[in-house]
């Protein structure tokens, strides 16, 4: 049997068009980075004072504003890159962008800056996608140390061995690694002992009911021990309210990203937050 609703012709040629248009962008380079940052918590008993409430770095986020000036969110564009074959090509476009900020950032003065990529997991049937990310920030000629890297659980499931060998790449090249989305996967504990992760994002489910969910506080104060006694910096992402940085303060979280305390913004604007 084969059925047919004129619902789905609509999807199909949506998503043609929107790849259509999406290639159009790469072209005529209608792509644009804005980040979001960083910041140290409060002092912790680890923590040194000097750091506290200070910028520590910057997550690129990809957006896409078209002809007509409108943002098309990521969720949208970017399965379809994913399926069309392009996010190949938007990778490279957003690793030689994300390198580019941050030589303007050290030209500027501002050395410590540093900007993590999102890597999705159809990058990793690229060949040796990871090589040119290396070899695109020594084109760039700024120290490696000033992008990192964002991997999710999701990726590592898919093929292990792999995802050790590009980590174990990127390692070598002291490229900075975070481990996104935490606790959303299966949260193997094999992987966190054998690959080079140097950081554990907590994912943004487990921190918006902070103030209310007696769940989502234990299950944060455990993430937070188990990177700290695994010798990993803990990043909270999605915090919104004074309340939830309060309580990710007092278990000891080393770093916060959300909108209590910045917005992706264009690049000239994340500047601002060098001052």
């Amino acid at each position: 049997f084969q059925f047919f609703t004129p619902s789905l012709d609509r999807i199909a040629q949506h998503r043609m068009a929107m790849e259509v248009q999406l290639r159009d962008a790469i072209d005529n380079n209608e792509l644009e980075l804005y980040y979001q940052p960083k910041f140290f918590l409060e002092k912790n008993e680890d923590s040194d004072i000097s750091q506290c409430g200070k910028l520590h770095s910057f997550e690129a986020l990809l957006r896409w504003k078209n002809k007509n000036g409108e943002f098309i969110p990521p969720s949208s564009f970017i399965p379809i890159a994913e399926e069309a074959g392009l996010i190949g090509r938007i990778s490279e476009w957003v690793v030689k962008a994300a390198c580019r900020q941050a030589k303007e950032w050290q030209q500027a003065g501002f050395y410590d800056a540093n900007i993590s990529i999102n890597l999705s997991p159809k990058e990793f049937l690229v060949p040796d996608f990871h090589i040119k990310i290396g070899e695109n920030i020594k084109a760039a000629g700024i120290p490696s140390k000033m992008i990192s890297v964002e991997i999710t659980e999701s990726l590592l499931m898919q093929d292990l061995e792999n995802a050790r060998y590009v980590l174990d790449y990127f390692r070598e090249q002291q490229i900075y690694i975070y481990l996104d989305d935490f606790g959303t996967g299966f949260s193997s504990l094999n992987y966190l002992k054998n690959l080079p992760v140097d950081a554990i994002k907590i994912d943004r489910t487990f921190v918006k009911d902070l103030g209310n969910n007696k769940a989502d506080r234990a299950i944060s104060a455990s993430i937070i021990a188990l990177g700290k006694n695994l010798g990993m910096k803990i990043v909270a992402e999605g915090i919104e309210t004074q309340q939830q940085a309060d309580y990710l303060t007092l278990q000891g979280c080393d770093l916060a990203q959300g909108f209590y305390f910045g917005k992706p913004v264009d690049a000239l604007t994340a500047t601002q937050f060098f001052k």
